[in-house]
């Protein structure tokens, strides 16, 4: 990979607040741009390959003058804040400023400018600086992570004029995607897609070297290999949840526990309609000892009986969960309960005994003298 010296410019608008980018369209950018760094710096890009760091937001400026330490330009990009208008036009003048003025004058230069709102410089004016950068052998690479529809005519007219042997590139970020994954397949990172005299990418994309570390070699530095990890690792982490938040929930377990609780009802119905059987063969059985024999001791042996026989069928059942055996036991219980219940009652309804006849009642008073006087003298 030739030497190259890059600066990339981050859009701090007001527009870098809409969260169509997970989590922000500003946040977004902090992990291209820690890949971007990384692949620029690292093996196999030239050993003395710089970039540097400004914002276009507001009034443009310079974060981090073009140089080989990551650390200096990972701080830089600390407590950046959304503010004014993108300043698309300007950013790109003391873009080529800065680069006039690097280290090794000997490498290649290059602007890689992030636009994530509307751009309000006229096209004629875009027109005299895409002139002037590509005089001075400047190649520009566009990363529009919004209001594309309302920049596109004015983007490419800029890519086509700036461009000299399709040395510049615009890439696209769809909405809701991770712009640093569609870096990495881009021609700005990616050797496959020909970056042209401005030098290509550190190798293969997503699957290259230390791709788990965005492209940065941990041998150089560990702490920001691990950091720009984590940051790789939450990134994926958020995606997935906004995946897995779209996804329609399983069953799993919960299936399994409704199915059960449907076979507990319905064996507890079962159980419910055999007890009753039960129960009713052993009031008939008290009915008919009590009408028969005039007693309620056969009667209540009988309901006794046919409380036990609609018991009996709930002893018998085996049942595998403790729950579902409490509950049959206890319907169980209430339903001995009510044999019970009924039979005491039979007794009680039991027909009374006919009253004496009328002609025994009145035998006692043919005794009594004065009654027979009172019939014989009328």
């Amino acid at each position: 990979m030739p030497l190259e010296s890059c600066i990339i410019c981050m859009d701090n608008s007001e527009h870098s607040r809409n969260g169509d980018y997970a989590p922000d369209r500003l946040a977004a950018q902090y992990d291209a741009v820690s890949i971007m760094i990384g692949r620029k710096l690292n093996p196999p890009s030239h050993p003395e390959s710089t970039v540097g760091l400004m914002l276009s937001g507001g009034s443009p400026e310079v974060l981090a003058s073009p140089t080989r330490d990551q650390g200096h330009l990972m701080a830089a990009m600390h407590g950046i804040e959304p503010r004014g208008k993108a300043q698309f036009g300007q950013a790109l003048k003391i873009a080529q400023l800065a680069l006039k003025h690097r280290p090794n004058k000997a490498g290649g230069q290059r602007v890689v400018i992030f636009v994530a709102g509307p751009i309000h410089d006229e096209t004629r004016a875009l027109q005299r600086i895409a002139k002037d950068l590509k005089k001075n052998n400047v190649a520009v690479d566009v990363v529009s992570m919004g209001e594309h529809e309302d920049n596109k005519d004015l983007l490419s007219s800029f890519i086509e004029a700036v461009s000299k042997d399709n040395n510049s590139n615009l890439v696209v970020i769809p909405a809701g995607s991770l712009p640093s994954n569609v870096l990495m397949q881009s021609p700005i990172l990616n050797e496959d897609g020909g970056m042209g005299g401005g030098g290509g990418g550190s190798g293969g994309g997503g699957g290259g070297a230390f791709s788990e570390y965005g492209g940065f070699d941990p041998n150089t530095d560990p702490d920001i290999a691990l950091a720009m990890r984590m940051s790789l690792e939450e990134q994926k982490q958020r995606m997935e949840e906004q995946a897995g938040s779209d996804a329609p929930a399983g069953t799993g377990a919960g299936g399994a526990e409704d199915d059960m609780l449907q076979q507990a009802l319905a064996l507890s119905m079962m159980e419910a309609a055999s007890g009753g059987s039960g129960s009713g063969s052993g009031e008939a059985g008290a009915g008919a000892g009590g009408s028969s024999g005039g007693g309620g001791g056969d009667g209540e042996a009988q309901a006794t009986d046919g409380g036990q026989g609609g018991t009996g069928g709930d002893e018998d059942e085996d049942l595998d969960e403790e729950a579902l055996l409490a509950r049959a036991l206890a319907m169980s219980q209430e339903e001995s309960e009510q044999a019970a219940a009924s039979a005491a009652s039979a007794p009680a309804s039991a027909p009374a005994p006919a009253p004496a006849p009328a002609a025994a009642a009145g035998g006692a008073d043919f005794n009594d003298p004065a009654f027979v006087q009172q019939l014989l003298h009328g």
